[in-house]
């Protein structure tokens, strides 16, 4: 992709790279929203 150099204003191009994505659960989405975590007590691994 291009970029530009704040300084100089000069077009560069700047590298792909990876980056990390995260996507919550709905679980944890309500846990969080709700303050609780509903139907999660008793179940084990």
């Amino acid at each position: 992709r291009t970029g530009r150099n704040p300084s100089t204003g000069a077009a560069i191009e700047i590298a792909a790279k990876k980056v990390v994505k995260f996507v919550s659960a709905k679980v944890l989405n309500d846990a969080i929203n709700k303050g609780g975590v509903s139907g999660m007590e008793n179940k084990t691994r």
